[in-house]
């Protein structure tokens, strides 16, 4: 498979996932950011495991970080 068909798939995975979260908040009155960015955490895993090989073993984290003043940033998601 290509690279060109492997970001066509992924690419129609984000758009499906990405209305499934619309409906899903507006059905739900979903509001809160944490519930909305577990949403988008879920949304990231599944394409993750469409287009990134098995073997890179990529998964969605969260943390911190920490600027040159010791204060910590808002949470933020990285894949690692």
């Amino acid at each position: 498979m290509t690279i060109d068909k492997i970001s066509k798939i992924i690419e129609n995975i984000r758009a499906e996932g990405q209305q499934k979260i619309e409906a899903f908040k507006k059905a739900h009155g979903l509001k809160h950011p944490g519930e909305i960015g577990s949403l988008y955490e879920k949304l990231t895993q599944n394409m993750i495991s469409y287009g990134v090989p098995f073997d890179w073993q990529l998964k969605v984290t969260s943390g911190f970080i920490k600027n040159n003043d010791d204060s910590l940033s808002k949470q933020i998601d990285v894949l690692s």
